[in-house]
């Protein structure tokens, strides 16, 4: 069931056979999530703790939106990485799994993109180039390492055998 197109086909991961680096990616997703889930609701309280008036000072505003979508998001994040943490280490489950989380993540890399996007162009906007700059550099190691991921899942559903797939 390989597919004749190569051009995002991983073989192994730091020398690591797919079969393990799919529990990599789950592992590494999963902490992802917390770290951006617990740094979403920091933001979110800090925020509501100080009372900022969002009209007047965009920058607040594009920073509680993003935290409010970055809490919904990295919460379901984390869910379907534990479910394909499952299927990788126990084989427990159906292949599904491996479908919804790509099709998941290349969704949410898309979203996060446009959220990046957003809040770089608000900092630029209201003066603040560095906070601009470091939020364009996270968004692009953020894209970069879920497409990569992706990449890696991809690969791994291509070489399952059928019997595996469908039982």
């Amino acid at each position: 069931m390989s597919s004749k197109l190569g051009c995002c086909t991983v073989n192994n991961i730091f020398g690591t056979p797919l079969k393990y680096a799919v529990v990599i990616v789950g592992i590494c997703s999963i902490v992802i999530a917390a770290i951006a889930l617990f740094a979403s609701l920091g933001t979110i309280l800090s925020i509501a703790n100080k009372e900022l008036v969002y009209n007047s000072n965009p920058v607040n505003a594009i920073n509680m939106i993003f935290a409010l979508f970055c809490t919904s998001t990295s919460s379901y994040q984390a869910v379907i990485s534990i479910l394909l943490l499952q299927y990788g280490r126990w084989r427990k489950g159906s292949p599904f799994i491996l479908s919804l989380w790509f099709v998941s993540h290349v969704v949410l890399v898309v979203l996060y993109t446009f959220m990046f996007l957003a809040r770089t162009i608000v900092c630029f906007h209201c003066g603040h180039p560095m906070q601009s700059l470091f939020t364009f550099v996270g968004g692009c190691f953020y894209a970069g390492v879920f497409i990569y991921f992706c990449a890696i899942i991809n690969s791994y559903q291509s070489i399952i055998e059928p019997d595996t797939i469908y039982y």
